[in-house]
């Protein structure tokens, strides 16, 4: 863990893992049923949604900051400008929010499922 980067992909991990942990240990009861369960899975994707506004990263973005001093890493800063290969032109999106929709997304497909 010598890089920012690693430090912030771990909490980013953790903070949506954990959503996704109590998901699934909740859908996993035996006596859970399925109004029940498309109920918590919607609640999921609500408080996945919310993670997901400016207010709630900025929020997030204090830990990431406070670790980072503790570690005493360097801190984060944007690599050169560069152009970047005709191949790989496509529109630039916010790693934590494109992560956040896929995995909202999957769940809406599991909500019509059950």
């Amino acid at each position: 863990m010598s890089t920012f980067n690693f430090l912030f992909g771990t909490i980013v991990g953790e903070c949506i893992l954990k959503h996704m942990d109590n998901l699934s240990r909740t859908l996993q009861n035996p006596k859970l049923t399925a109004v029940d369960a498309h109920s918590i899975a919607k609640l999921t994707c609500k408080t996945l949604d919310k993670i997901r506004n400016g207010n709630s990263f900025d929020l997030f973005w204090e830990k990431p900051l406070q670790n980072q001093q503790k570690l005493g890493l360097n801190m984060p800063s944007l690599p050169r400008k560069r152009k970047a290969p005709e191949k790989f032109r496509m529109v630039q999106e916010n790693h934590f929010f494109m992560i956040l929709q896929r995995i909202i997304t999957k769940l809406n497909i599991l909500k019509h499922l059950i």
